[in-house]
């Protein structure tokens, strides 16, 4: 949040954008199902489908779900491509390995939230 000048740590996995394909992609509580394998720009992948509610939907009697079709890097456990009928995406120029520290210094005027008084 930088107007505010706070910030959050929040391991991997976990809250928005946080997706981690690193075990099984039971991560979210819709329901997946396998598809299959495929290379993708000579990357092995899995195909996935996930069918979930869309939040904040509680009419009954529409069916309201989001399907997603995903390919999950077989050895990296990341996705490398999705597409859910409207939007699609695809990750490239994708390169594995350590980050550089520097990219993870914060501003020394940030707070973290968690340190905050209720």
């Amino acid at each position: 949040m930088p107007a505010a000048k706070l910030y959050l740590e929040v391991p991997s996995g976990q809250g928005a954008g946080g997706m981690d394909f690193a075990d099984d992609p039971g991560w979210s509580t819709g329901k997946w199902e396998k598809l299959g394998e495929e290379k993708l720009d000579d990357v092995e992948t899995e195909k996935w489908k996930l069918t979930a509610p869309v939040p904040g939907i509680k009419i009954s009697a529409i069916k309201h779900e989001l399907s997603t079709t995903f390919w999950i890097n077989k050895k990296t456990r990341r996705p490398v491509q999705f597409d859910d009928g409207e939007m699609k995406g695809k990750y490239i120029d994708f390169q594995e390995g350590a980050q550089a520290s520097e990219l993870f210094v914060l501003p020394k005027d940030y707070r973290n939230m968690e340190s905050m008084d209720p």
